[in-house]
């Protein structure tokens, strides 16, 4: 199966349709979230800005704040409309900048840490942004980073594969994303894997789900309505369990740094 991104602007208005449900339907990536707040703990670096590169609608704020761990953070995201999506008043509000993560507009050295959750796989050009992120890097500083697999909605990628469409994400395997890494001079302190299995009441929650975290950019032809309910009808036919209807996800999260 190959990848077909599509554009950063067909990426951008994806996210910004679905940002006043994102925060509540990606309960997938918020749970993928909460695995990096260790990591952030132990990482240090506080006495300067932390960036959190693909934000989203800004999630990490509460979950700094649950954990009371004192961060001058900055929010950028290329979709404007996540920056300005709906929060709860009790929680802190950092920052935030529309800034695309392959060109930043920060100065070099100029954060103690970088966030970047569930951004990788969106990203045409993986080594841009990785070289950007060690540019803004402070020496020493250090990259908490997450990203899915391949293997991760295999379940719908092969029905998409079946229908001669393509993958609109680039997912790659752990040992490729970590060639990647070590390509731009970021040297790999602790990285781990886990592979789960979320469970929907139907084909059609799934479909749901997915769209709800942008997952509607594509590059090619949108499918029309009755066949994504087509979709739905064989999704359960095909891998529905006692259980539910099953969503693969592989992931790789863990801590890179900048050499001083």
């Amino acid at each position: 199966m190959s990848a077909d991104i599509p554009s950063k602007k067909q990426i951008a208005a994806a996210f910004s349709v679905k940002a006043s449900r994102y925060r509540s339907g990606a309960f997938i990536q918020h749970q993928i979230l909460c695995r990096l707040v260790p990591l952030i703990e132990t990482a240090g670096g506080f006495g300067l800005p932390w960036l959190d590169a693909g934000c989203g609608a800004g999630s990490l704020d509460g979950l700094l704040g649950n954990k009371n761990v004192s961060v001058n953070l900055i929010r950028t995201d290329f979709a404007f409309g996540v920056l300005r999506s709906p929060h709860r008043e009790q929680e802190r509000r950092s920052p935030a900048v529309q800034s695309d993560i392959e060109a930043l507009p920060f100065g070099s050295c100029l954060f103690g840490g970088v966030v970047a959750s569930s951004v990788f796989q969106w990203l045409p050009r993986q080594d841009l942004g990785l070289r950007e992120i060690h540019r803004v890097l402070a020496p020493g500083g250090a990259l908490i980073f997450s990203v899915f697999l391949s293997g991760s909605f295999c379940q719908v990628f092969l029905l998409r594969q079946e229908r001669n469409l393509g993958i609109p994400v680039h997912l790659q395997s752990r040992d490729e994303f970590v060639d990647r890494m070590r390509a731009s001079r970021l040297s790999l302190a602790h990285v781990e894997t886990f592979d789960e299995e979320y469970y929907f009441s139907s084909g059609l929650g799934v479909m749901k789900y997915l769209s709800g975290i942008g997952s509607t950019a594509v590059s090619g032809r949108r499918l029309l309505r009755k066949e994504v309910l087509a979709l739905c009808d064989e999704y359960e036919e095909k891998f529905a369990t006692a259980r539910g209807v099953p969503l693969t996800v592989c992931v790789a999260f863990g801590t890179a740094v900048k050499g001083g």
